[in-house]
């Protein structure tokens, strides 16, 4: 074997390993971003079914309403609070990157 097929060889083989060490890093920032996104998919199917079940939902508000008046109306003020900072965070990145 001549010494540039040698040099080649070499050359192949580090970019070999360089190329599995940039995969092993992706693989680890995907598994990363994909646990993000099944939190973020929960939480949709969560207020999915908060939407389809709103007479339920309204039903067990005025129950706890009338049994903890205090504590339902701390819930739902931080509920509120929530629904606020969402709404707020949804606009401003609606703003940064428009919908396609």
């Amino acid at each position: 074997m001549n010494e540039k097929t040698l040099e080649l060889a070499l050359r192949k083989q580090a970019l070999q390993f360089r190329i599995q060490t940039q995969r092993e890093q992706w693989a680890t920032t995907l598994e990363t971003v994909d646990g993000a996104l099944d939190k973020v998919s929960r939480l949709r199917g969560g207020i999915e079914w908060l939407r389809e079940n709103a007479p339920i939902v309204s039903a067990v508000a005025l129950v706890l309403l009338i049994a903890r008046p205090r504590r339902t109306l701390r819930w739902a003020r931080r509920l509120v609070l929530g629904w606020q900072i969402y709404r707020k965070l949804r606009i401003q990145l609606a703003i940064i990157a428009p919908p396609a």
